[in-house]
């Protein structure tokens, strides 16, 4: 009977053994054998190429799309537009409102393990300053005084004058993205081509120009503000930003299984087309951009033909052709979502709609004159601009009909595919007019339309004192009123100088693959909305 049971005993530890092996050899299959799981990729397709992935340098919302998600802010607008503490832990401003002191977070790193600090915040402000860079977020950050350096993570802001919307720069704007001040020493202007080292949750791996931007997961990341209650490192392992210039193109990729997860600048005639695929979701937001079309004032002087110009563009005609009515139309370079800043210029009697007897009497009055052939001379000078365009070229091709119909030449010169040409006729001055898209988060003028913008962003080359004072009455003014009359008063400068001709206010539309996950389409662009994000 003993000898049964030690047998028994032993045939049970034989076969807990057994069981021991067989399960390790599985954890081992498993953990070694086991083809790892590919990496997590999000593939996003975009119409233009950036300009730069520096923020200190961008002048193009393609360049923001790719470099805010390897930046972060000192503040961050919330889903609510609520201003909230990013980089910036807490913030206080002295009594006269000209300085506000940033009290930095002590846990942040950039890309190359090097800390943030309040060295990074003021070698950042100073760099955009420097006039010898030329950048274009000079006139964003232009009423900064000094920065001091009060502690390792504390910071104070002297502004020349009190700036109400200078929280709002800080948070939406990447002029209030840090640069890593050992790298952008180093490299200079090339920071933003070759080593882009910034805090967010991406970094920098390759740009292959005209093609695509790869960045990958920064596994350190730890400090996305609080209320994406997602704060550690993203989940996805890699992000590429693929430039696709044409639109009917990018839809067939996106609707390709191999294809991008996910496409940006949506075009509306594709919307119903998207739609209708079982396998693509349509996205869309408000967001605050501007459409406009735009004259070199230097070349287009006499603000008659401007005018008759603004009077002659059909937005009902190209909003049905090319956006199939899914655009506002715009009176006002203020966009709605610049609330109690925005004036309807509509209903107030202000705006300037279509209304081409109005463009024809116009020119009449001025003498310009119609020829047999149907343009308008003057001194036997033909009515003619020269309009180059980047993007938006079958719109400009309506207008140039539109325009045709009041005996004004607009010859189209097209750079599709080839940003750097259309940047190089509007910076040179050989240009008369031009149409392009200006995203501004807060309802400042300056960044298009101050003198020492010239020649980017102000193609436009005005020089107006009088313009420049309204607007920083705005800014300055302790009385709200006040400011927002400064500034509705330069609102309508430039469209009764017709510096510009507003034509649209452009939804968000985004399309996503289903089996892209939590995906947030905030109003504005931030790295922290891929945080959650998951490709099933």
């Amino acid at each position: 009977m003993e000898k049964t049971k030690s047998k028994r005993k032993w045939y049970l530890v034989a076969l807990a053994v057994l069981i021991i092996v067989i399960l390790s050899s599985f954890v081992a299959y498993n953990s070694f054998l086991k083809p790892a799981a590919p990496p997590m990729v999000l593939t996003i397709s975009k119409n233009a190429e950036a300009d730069t992935l520096d923020p200190g340098l961008t002048g193009m919302i393609e360049g923001s799309r790719v470099i805010m998600t390897m930046f972060d802010s000192y503040l961050s607008f919330d889903q609510n537009n609520q201003i909230q503490p990013w980089l910036a832990e807490s913030w206080q401003w002295s009594a006269d409102m000209k300085v506000l002191t940033l009290n930095l977070r002590k846990d942040v790193k950039f890309h190359n393990g090097e800390p943030f600090n309040a060295t990074a915040v003021k070698y950042s402000i100073d760099r955009i300053l420097d006039p010898t860079m030329k950048s274009p977020q000079f006139s964003t950050l232009a009423e900064v005084d000094k920065v001091d350096i009060l502690d390792t993570y504390k910071v104070a802001i002297t502004l020349k004058a009190p700036n109400r919307f200078f929280l709002g720069v800080l948070a939406s704007n990447t002029a209030g993205a840090p640069v890593c001040p050992d790298v952008a020493k180093k490299l200079g202007k090339d920071y933003g081509t070759t080593n882009p080292v910034g805090t967010g949750p991406f970094m920098f791996k390759e740009w292959r120009r005209d093609d695509r931007v790869v960045l990958v997961r920064n596994p350190n990341y730890n400090w996305a503000p609080a209320f994406t209650h997602h704060t550690g490192p993203a989940l996805l392992d890699q992000i590429i930003f693929k430039v696709i210039p044409e639109d009917t193109t990018r839809v067939a990729d996106v609707r390709t299984p191999s294809g991008s997860d996910m496409m940006t600048n949506v075009p509306e005639n594709q919307v119903e087309r998207l739609r209708a695929d079982p396998n693509l979701l349509v996205l869309t937001a408000p967001q605050p951009i501007i459409q406009f079309f735009s004259f070199d004032l230097e070349h287009v002087t006499d603000v008659n033909i401007r005018l008759a110009v603004a009077y002659a563009i059909d937005r009902d005609a190209i909003n049905k052709a090319i956006y199939f009515g899914l655009r506002q139309p715009a009176y006002s370079p203020m966009t709605p979502a610049h609330g109690a800043w925005f004036t309807n210029l509509t209903k107030t009697g202000q705006a300037i709609p279509y209304d081409p007897k109005k463009a024809a009497s116009i020119l009449d009055d001025n003498g310009w004159k119609l020829g047999s052939d149907g343009y308008r001379y003057k001194d036997g000078k033909i009515l003619e601009l020269t309009d180059v365009q980047y993007l938006y070229i079958p719109e400009m091709t309506i207008v140039q009909d539109s325009l045709k119909k009041v005996g004004i030449k607009m010859n189209l010169i097209t750079f599709q595919g080839d940003r750097q040409g259309w940047y190089s006729r509007l910076t040179a001055g050989t240009f008369d007019v031009t149409a392009a898209l200006y995203s501004t988060n807060v309802p400042g003028l300056e960044w298009f339309f101050f003198q020492q913008q010239i020649p980017w962003p102000n193609w436009m080359r005005l020089r107006s004192p009088e313009f420049e004072s309204l607007v920083s009455a705005g800014k300055q003014n302790p009385d709200e009123k006040a400011a927002m009359e400064a500034e509705n008063k330069a609102v309508l400068m430039i469209v009764q100088q017709a510096y510009w001709v507003p034509l649209f206010y452009p939804q968000n539309i985004v399309v996503i693959h289903k089996n892209i996950q939590n995906y947030q389409l905030p109003t504005f662009i931030y790295g922290w909305m891929f945080l959650d994000v998951t490709v099933r």
